[in-house]
Parts: C-alpha cells; sequence; structure tokens
C-alpha cells in the first residue's frame, strides 16, 4: 500500500487513530433534526451483497449510511469518497484492495463508497469484493443511475441489492412530528402536504430558512457539476434552457423537435440532453401503456419531475396559494407522481394511458398482470370520467384510484369488477402500501 494512499485513507476515516473521532464523524454527518427514512438498511446485512443507494444528489443517500453505520464499532468501518483521486488510485484492483485492508486495516468489516460513480471500473471493483468472499459488508452511494447501474448490471448479477432514495416523502414528514392524535397527525400532514407542493421535499431545502436560493443553487450544481463536468456538455446553456422547457411542460408528452428548434440544437442532441436529465434522477420519461388496443398512442413518453420545488424553481413560481395558480394541475400531478415513485416497489412500473381520440388516464401501474389506474383531480368533487370509464370498460383494473390535493375522507365504490377510491394526496401512500399485501 502506496505511503500517500495509507495517509489519505488515515485522513478520511481519522477514528482508526482515535476511536473517540468516529462519534464527531458521525455527528457531523448526520444532520438535526434527523428525519428516519423508508428504506431500513438493517433488512439488508447480507455480506454476500453489496448495497447500491442511487438517486439524485443531495437527497440523503451519504445521511442514510452514515446513520446505520453510527452503531457500529468505530474500527470496524471505512469510508472512502470516490471524488479523491488517491482513493480511485487505490480501487482500481480489488485483489490489490483486498490485500491492503487485510494487512493494514485488519478490523474493517463494513465499507461505505461514497459518490462511487467517479470510481473508474467500480462494478468490476465491488464484483470483485464480493467474490473475494471476505466478509466485507460493502454500501456503494451516487447520483447517477448510469454510471453505478446499468454499466455494471452484468457484472452484478447476483452480487448486489439496489435500492433508490428520493426526496422525502410525505409519509417521511409526517411521521417525524412525534405525536399520537389523529387529529393533529393529519393536520400536520395537511400542511407539510401544501408546502411541499411549492418546495418540494429535498432535505436541504425542506429544512432552510431561504428554500428559494437553495433550489436555485441545487438547480446550478446539477448543469455545472454533473452535467458539464461529468457529461462533457458542449451547450451548457441548451441544457439551461432545456430545463425550463421541461418545467413548463412537465405532464405532456415531449416533442424532441419542438425543443430542439426553441434551443437551437438537433433533435439528438436533445435527445441526449434528456437522457442525462433522467440518469441523475431529474426527470423521467413515463411510457405509454401498451394495452394491445388499436387506438392508443403508445410509442410517446410523457415527461415527470421526481421533485415539484425543483420544477417550481425552473420556473422562478413560488406562490404558496396553489389553489389560484393556473398550473395548480402541473403541481398536483407532479406531486402524485413523486409519492408513487417513493411509495412503490420496484416490481411496479408507471405508464400513462391516452388514446388517439383524447381519452386519457394519468398514471397507469403494472405490476405483472395486475393494473391500477391512478386518476389526479384538481376538483374537490371526484368522479370517474368519460376518458375513466374507456380505460375501466377496455382493461378492467383491479382498483381505480381519483386523488386529489384537497383533503377528504376516503370512499369506496365499485364499478363492476374495479374498486373505486376517492382519496386525498395525504393518504396515497398508505393506499399504494396496501398493493405489496
Amino acid at each position: 500500500m502506496k505511503t500517500e494512499i495509507r495517509e489519505r485513507v488515515l485522513q478520511l476515516n481519522p477514528w482508526f487513530e482515535n476511536a473517540r473521532l468516529f462519534d464527531d464523524e458521525t455527528a457531523r454527518q448526520i444532520p438535526n433534526p434527523f428525519v428516519p427514512r423508508a428504506i431500513n438498511l438493517k433488512r439488508f446485512e447480507d455480506p454476500r451483497k453489496a448495497k447500491f443507494i442511487i438517486g439524485p444528489r443531495q437527497a440523503g443517500k451519504s445521511t442514510l449510511v452514515w446513520s446505520y453505520l453510527s452503531n457500529l464499532e468505530p474500527h470496524c468501518v471505512m469510508f472512502l469518497n470516490g471524488e479523491e483521486e488517491l482513493v480511485r488510485s487505490w480501487c482500481g484492483s480489488a485483489i490489490g484492495l483486498v490485500r491492503d485492508l487485510q494487512k493494514n486495516f485488519p478490523s474493517v468489516k463494513t465499507l461505505f463508497f461514497d459518490e462511487a460513480q467517479r470510481i473508474e471500473n467500480v462494478g468490476l471493483l465491488i464484483k470483485g469484493l464480493v467474490d473475494a468472499k471476505v466478509g466485507l459488508n460493502i454500501f456503494v452511494t451516487g447520483s447517477s443511475s448510469y454510471h453505478l447501474m446499468d454499466r455494471v448490471r452484468e457484472s452484478l448479477a447476483g452480487r448486489a441489492e439496489r435500492r433508490t432514495l428520493l426526496p422525502f416523502s410525505i409519509d417521511e414528514l409526517s411521521s417525524n412530528q412525534g405525536t399520537s392524535i389523529p387529529a393533529v397527525s393529519r393536520s400536520r400532514k395537511r400542511e407539510i402536504e401544501m408546502r411541499m407542493a411549492v418546495i418540494g421535499g429535498y432535505p436541504d431545502v425542506w429544512f432552510t430558512d431561504d428554500p428559494a436560493h437553495e433550489l436555485s443553487t441545487l438547480a446550478e450544481a446539477f448543469v455545472l457539476r454533473d452535467a458539464s463536468d461529468r457529461f462533457k456538455l458542449k451547450r451548457p446553456d441548451a441544457m439551461r434552457g432545456l430545463l425550463q422547457l421541461l418545467a413548463r411542460s412537465t405532464g405532456s408528452m415531449i416533442n424532441y423537435s419542438e425543443f430542439a428548434g426553441h434551443l437551437g440544437v438537433s433533435v439528438n442532441t436533445v435527445r441526449d440532453y434528456v437522457s442525462i436529465l433522467e440518469e441523475t434522477w431529474i426527470v423521467k420519461m413515463v411510457p405509454a401503456f401498451a394495452g394491445g388496443k388499436r387506438r392508443e398512442i403508445t410509442k410517446t413518453p410523457r415527461i415527470h419531475f421526481y421533485d415539484v420545488g425543483l420544477r417550481n424553481s425552473l420556473i422562478r413560481s413560488f406562490d404558496p396559494n396553489i389553489h389560484q395558480r393556473i398550473d395548480r394541475g402541473a403541481i398536483t400531478e407532479t406531486l402524485v407522481f413523486s409519492e408513487l415513485c417513493k411509495t412503490l416497489s420496484p416490481s411496479w412500473a408507471i405508464h400513462f394511458w391516452r388514446a388517439k381520440g383524447g381519452a386519457e388516464v394519468d398514471f397507469v401501474l403494472v405490476s405483472g398482470s395486475r393494473l391500477i389506474a391512478v386518476e389526479v383531480k384538481t376538483a374537490t368533487q371526484q368522479k370517474l370520467t368519460k376518458s375513466s370509464r374507456s380505460f375501466l370498460d377496455s382493461y378492467k383494473p383491479e382498483q381505480f384510484i381519483l386523488v386529489t390535493l384537497d383533503e377528504q375522507d376516503m370512499k369506496e365504490t365499485r364499478e363492476k369488477s374495479t374498486i373505486v377510491k376517492s382519496m386525498w394526496l395525504g393518504d396515497l401512500s398508505t393506499q399504494l402500501s396496501s398493493l405489496e399485501g
């Protein structure tokens, strides 16, 4: 092990020389207040598999892992930052890394690779560490799904578990309120929902005194650091313009040619930039539900933002009077999409449905042969529309969920073989969780 690498590793892990510094470091890494996340890392204590925690930057991935590590013995934990050049150099060979650990740090049982997308051939490295069968518990975090999973999926088959961490959900924030009184809990959940409709759920944004500034900084960090530096963008100005166009088009089917014309770039450039936005968890291209009927749109996807606050920041609109905003529908739909992504298990795929005649359903959830429809409503009175009935008659989903921002008690009826549920957004995650049963 080279001297300069050993010294840098000791600087990153000062508790090897002074165990009391471990508590200082975990206290520094875990913010106050700390919001427990829905992902429970204790359920994945299997040294035979590496644990990949992926998601957007500043969603709390490192905090989640540090909250787990804080309960371990200091001499058993090693932290490695993929942005460190010497760390990347040390990680060039799994065999060499294992040899150096056994010789210089024999007590280490848990490795935490942060910003792992910066490490070249990280998939082969993790594969080698797992295959070495030396009992290492490995955690890997990073903000690019492309670098962390898509490139290494084959080499890590059977050797890794993947969990996606997105910004706070409504349930995560409301469960942190510390009350057992249902009326108080519901009132606080309502406050959280309405605030999230404006600023979204990023942890640093949620707890800052200036959410608008924090969101602007986050968006700019993405353009300058994630996109421009990591993906070597030739036109960062075009990326900024594309983000604004997408923010104003959220929930709509994307027109690459129209965007290319607005931005003065090629259609292929727009496609490439949208792919980067997907890879870094800013937006999601939601595919159409292909049910096999002739008069359906099946090729053009819809664009959705994972976080409504980031979307609001890009259009520079933080008006808290959601019910009076002209984009109330887009805000509500983005919130519902975000909650779907945060709550559903990976076995569920999210689609939308639209017939060529104009009938549409906002979200269609598919898991094997199971089918759930979700329609977003801005009006207080919720009922099945002609479009909804068209989908219901054609596909007979097991549930058709009507969801709105307006607080109300859940109502349940039946339309032929389909259960129709009308509910407030604050109750949606509970209903989605019941789908796993």
